[in-house]
């Protein structure tokens, strides 16, 4: 495995550093799953997913959306175990009408994935891969902790607090959009638990 000079890593670092943002000009959601109800602000797409003891619990591949328009820069992060190998991704979309169109994806892999010849993690624009760390994937049985930023044309994933994937889009168009967290398992009953939801909004 080839190491970064430290040269190079300075770089890296400087590329997608974020300020600290003012509390004033920034909002913070946090969703515990304490309470039985799912918080209002997101949406279930299976009726499997339901809160037990803390957590939110799945069977089988599912997604929740937050349902408010988002603008501007943020973070969002989480807490996911999944049973058996499988992918957590974030997809940044926007709503017209009925129609959803993906705008960028974070993909989290705990597969192998056909494309990228591995298992990987890997940031997509539209359909396109942007970046890739062949270093960075999930397994089964763990515990993680996802994390994703952007801040005005910088995207940057973190698994566990270590830096994954970035990229600076010199043609970033995204203004109003959505966020949904997805869950894909290879089989109907393998289990998923998410916990411990931080979304972070900047103006």
């Amino acid at each position: 495995m080839n190491h970064l000079t430290p040269m190079l890593t300075l770089i890296l670092l400087a590329l997608f550093a974020v300020p600290d943002p003012s509390p004033r000009d920034q909002k913070v959601a946090t969703f515990d799953f304490e309470s039985k109800k799912i918080p209002t602000e997101w949406r279930l797409s299976s009726r499997t997913w339901k809160v037990e003891d803390g957590e939110l619990c799945g069977s089988g591949s599912g997604n929740m959306e937050f349902k408010k328009a988002l603008e501007g820069d943020f973070d969002l992060s989480f807490e996911a175990w999944t049973e058996e190998k499988a992918n957590i991704e974030i997809v940044l979309f926007a709503q017209k009408g009925r129609k959803k169109e993906d705008l960028y994806c974070f993909a989290f892999l705990g597969s192998y994935h056909p494309v990228l010849d591995g298992v990987k993690s890997a940031i997509l624009k539209g359909n396109r891969f942007v970046s890739v760390d062949p270093r960075m994937w999930i397994f089964p049985g763990r515990d993680f902790r996802f994390e994703i930023r952007r801040s005005k044309n910088k995207f940057h994933m973190f698994l566990n607090g270590e830096a994954g994937p970035g990229f600076f889009d010199d043609d970033c168009q995204l203004k109003k959009f959505r966020i949904r967290i997805i869950y894909s398992g290879e089989g109907k009953k393998d289990e998923v638990r998410i916990d411990n939801i931080r979304l972070v909004t900047r103006k």
